[in-house]
């Protein structure tokens, strides 16, 4: 549900919702940034990127092993490990975009 549906479920939302929104503001603003929330997502952010780390360290191990065989079936693994890094990196990019330093 959004602020559009609000406005429209109740006519006191219609003509106040501005108001409503710019009087809660400082509270919405304490609950989202009060220090301990900060630090838990700044915890969980940092084990975020600790894990992809981690997942790609292990990825490209397998890859390099991959890579030392031959086959078809391997090329194909190998084009798959392609799309798999891309789609790691990706990963990492929204991480740093949500990182709060």
């Amino acid at each position: 549900m959004n602020f559009n549906n609000l406005k429209t479920a109740s006519p006191i939302l219609e003509n106040h919702l501005d108001d409503i929104v710019r009087n809660m503001k400082p509270l919405i603003v304490n609950q989202i940034f009060e220090p301990s929330h900060y630090d838990d997502m700044f915890i969980l952010n940092t084990q975020a990127h600790a894990r992809l780390d981690q997942m790609a360290q292990q990825f490209e191990v397998v890859c390099n092993g991959l890579n030392e065989n031959e086959g078809q079936a391997i090329q194909t693994m190998d084009q798959s490990a392609s799309l798999i890094r891309s789609n790691l990196i990706q990963v990492k990019e929204q991480l740093e975009k949500l990182a709060v330093y």
